[in-house]
């Protein structure tokens, strides 16, 4: 019996090992308090969309189609300028905000994992990373399919400078 309480104790320790170092190596789950809420909520809602699709894959589209659905001030003013051919179908109707994403290990597209990479640093308790910081950043440097999508649609990282001072946002920059 002995032998099975120190082997269950030792399973147990691998396991709980195993979840610290998802957290600990999983980019989300890094910058998670770094993140204003809105952007935890759109992060949360992109990963639920991407299980519902049978991935773990925080898409581009994904996180753009949640930004857009939660519609905060200013992504719904900067959405404004762009075609409405050029952004992603929308969230399925049933997704939600459901913090699942922490108790998983979810993978991102290159565009976000970039942008977070150059963001979070530079974010801080006085000043969050925002919604609005990130989705500018992605249309500004992204490379992947969404972001050509915008390109294909006239929203250029010209466009996309020109409505961030139209707009006068403060944001986050690389």
């Amino acid at each position: 019996m002995a032998d099975y309480d120190q082997h269950k104790q030792k399973v147990n320790t691998q396991v709980n090992a195993e979840n610290v170092h998802i957290h600990l190596s999983n980019l989300v789950h890094q910058v998670w308090d770094e993140l204003e809420p809105d952007l935890q909520d759109a992060f949360s809602m992109a990963y639920n969309q991407a299980r519902r699709d049978g991935v773990n894959v925080i898409k581009t589209r994904y996180l753009i189609a949640a930004l857009a659905k939660l519609n905060t001030e200013s992504i719904s003013e900067f959405l404004k300028h762009v075609p409405v051919k050029a952004l992603p179908k929308p969230i399925n109707t049933g997704i939600t905000t459901e913090r699942t994403i922490l108790d998983e290990n979810p993978t991102l597209s290159g565009c976000v994992e970039d942008s977070l990479k150059h963001l979070s640093p530079k974010a801080s308790n006085a000043r969050k990373l925002s919604s609005a910081d990130l989705l500018v950043d992605i249309a500004r440097y992204g490379t992947g399919n969404s972001v050509a999508r915008l390109r294909n649609n006239g929203i250029t990282e010209e466009r996309v400078n020109e409505i961030v001072s139209e707009m006068g946002l403060d944001l986050i920059n690389r």
